[in-house]
């Protein structure tokens, strides 16, 4: 079985190899293309016999997710969106890199898209309950096909997968839901020490799409120095100072039941670890000082890159990377 499951992976890589040149005009690495998440969805299931589906956490919250089933899949893929927008079709992209013939599952976060749950108006608690959805997912696509499940996640998604991992070692084993790996990229360890985000975040991505529609011709460097830019984000970081003044104190209070730093070396399975050195969300000291710990971590640490999207900065080496630790979990 070892030698076949590691024939098949080679085999989808080379016909993946064959294709990769049509990656460059691929609707599912187009930044603006995944930003709309509807036409995704519906390209998604329109074209690709993705199926909508609902299911339920311990929690008793009902999230929206889309899922393929291969009839003579390899493996399941349970694939964990990050904190922000957090919806199922940002990570549509992994449909191209993983093998063909996997289940794959995509999922809303609770309080985030077509899922229901709370996310804002409990942001001071985020990382408390927040890994019940990967739970969720993972006990959902087991009792669909009850064969090797590898899960990956970006950003918090990766964060909240280590706590979905830990709580089923606690309860059962990752051995009853054949669970074989984790894949960690641009995760970090502890939610209190990422704060930042919200801050640099909104000058970066949020403010800036809106002005450079009242400035069309200029590039976001340009608007950024334009006055009605500068007094608005001046306005926008004094509420978020303020916000994140008073979410700090809750998060720290959590810290030690949600920081990873002295947790992530009871997972058992194989954990990969993926991380930029210029990540400007997420220091890549998170990640070394987890992968340092995790009883069975192997790492790609990449030059230059953006958060949490390596797997569209680096295509083709990502796919490649991802395969060899698909190889070598679903051989043991």
């Amino acid at each position: 079985m070892k030698y076949v499951t590691y024939t098949l992976l080679t085999i989808i890589f080379l016909s993946h190899s064959l294709i990769n040149t049509y990656w460059e005009t691929d609707p599912f690495f187009d930044t603006k293309f995944l930003r709309q998440s509807k036409r995704v969805k519906n390209t998604l299931v329109d074209k690709h016999n993705f199926l909508e589906v609902m299911f339920s956490t311990e929690d008793n919250v009902q999230l929206s997710g889309l899922l393929k089933i291969h009839q003579q899949a390899l493996c399941n893929i349970v694939c964990c969106a990050g904190f922000y927008p957090g919806l199922k079709e940002s990570m549509a992209t992994f449909f191209r890199i993983f093998p063909q013939n996997c289940n794959i599952l995509f999922f809303d976060a609770r309080g985030h898209g077509q899922s229901n749950g709370t996310f804002w108006s409990n942001i001071h608690n985020y990382g408390l309950n927040d890994y019940q959805d990967i739970v969720g997912a993972i006990k959902y696509i087991h009792k669909i096909a009850p064969i090797k499940t590898i899960i990956i996640g970006l950003c918090s998604g990766a964060f909240n997968a280590v706590h979905a991992l830990l709580y089923i070692q606690e309860k059962a084993s990752l051995e009853k839901y054949a669970i074989k790996g984790l894949i960690f990229d641009s995760g970090f360890g502890s939610i209190s020490d990422t704060i930042h985000i919200l801050s640099y975040h909104t000058k970066q991505h949020v403010l800036p799409p809106f002005f450079t529609t009242c400035y069309q011709n200029d590039s976001k460097k340009s608007v950024q120095k334009k006055y009605p830019y500068r007094i608005t984000y001046y306005i926008f970081s004094k509420i978020i100072n303020i916000t994140t003044y008073f979410i700090r104190s809750y998060l720290q209070k959590n810290d030690k039941q949600t920081n990873l730093f002295d947790k992530i070396g009871k997972i058992k399975c194989p954990i990969f670890f993926i991380h930029a050195y210029n990540d400007r969300y997420v220091s890549i000291e998170h990640a070394i000082r987890l992968a340092s710990t995790a009883l069975k971590g192997s790492c790609w640490w990449i030059e230059y890159s953006t958060h949490a999207c390596n797997h569209l900065k680096h295509k083709y080496v990502y796919q490649e990377k991802v395969l060899e630790f698909f190889k070598t979990v679903l051989d043991t």
